[in-house]
């Protein structure tokens, strides 16, 4: 079976953002911080006014607790934009040859062959140890940071299904 797509900038970026929204990893850091400048605005609260808690303090300190309330609800969001801006600026910091542009992915017998701008490159198919499906692709990965990325547009019918289960049956390890 023989793939061949484009892919560009926006592919990556929505590889990142995918992978570290399910990263569950990433998903319990972002819930500590979501919780640390609140917890910590109200510690700070507490201890500035331990002797005189009053209306007046509480007044005076209501912008503290403003911030923190918006960052428990926005620094998600907050976080996941400096993501996308951080990649976006990676990608046009040098060259991405082979991550970008033409792909062309071929399945045979055991081996995945993805040739791009960068050369040719051979993986058996038990290097793949993660298969997920997500945002508009299909993301097989090599490492627990990268991953080969396919867009689902390129498959016709029942292709899909073909190629998964060609990994799939290669590799009864796979998650």
């Amino acid at each position: 079976m023989k793939l061949n797509f484009a892919l560009n900038e926006q592919d990556v970026i929505n590889f990142n953002l995918y992978h570290f929204r399910n990263s569950k990893f990433t998903q319990k850091r972002l819930f500590f911080l979501r919780l640390l400048i609140p917890v910590w605005a109200v510690l700070v609260f507490l201890f500035l006014n331990r002797e005189n808690l009053n209306l007046t303090s509480i007044l005076w300190n209501s912008p503290l607790f403003v911030f923190g309330i918006l960052w428990y609800f926005y620094s998600d969001k907050l976080y996941y934009w400096r993501l996308k801006n951080n990649v976006k600026n990676l990608l046009k910091e040098g060259h991405n040859h082979g991550m970008v542009g033409v792909q062309n992915v071929e399945l045979a017998d055991d081996v995945l062959i993805v040739e791009n701008e960068s050369g040719t490159f051979r993986h058996v198919l038990k290097a793949i140890h993660r298969l997920e499906e997500g945002d508009g692709y299909l993301f097989l990965y090599v490492t627990s940071l990268s991953a080969f990325i396919v867009p689902l547009n390129v498959f016709q019918n029942s292709e899909k299904e073909t190629f998964i289960n060609r990994i799939r049956n290669a590799n009864p390890n796979l998650h």
